[in-house]
């Protein structure tokens, strides 16, 4: 059973956990929508302007507005 991410909608903030920046620190973007046909898979704008990525939701962390900082 695929667990729902309700926190996932298109311009949510998020780190992803499995990406990291040329300093070693997690990439951040914002959702952009769902993949097609693949199930809890989000298509992330990454920052800044890198191409879009595909990530499952657990490689995803929503970022609460006090917290975009880090990114």
């Amino acid at each position: 059973m695929s667990e729902t991410h309700e926190e996932f909608k298109p311009g949510a903030h998020v780190e992803v956990l499995t990406k990291q920046a040329g300093d070693g620190r997690n990439l951040c973007g914002t959702i952009i929508g769902a993949a097609p046909n693949t199930p809890d898979t989000y298509v992330v704008e990454y920052h800044p302007g890198l191409d879009n990525g595909h990530h499952s939701g657990n490689e995803l962390r929503v970022i609460q507005e006090a917290s975009q900082r880090a990114c």
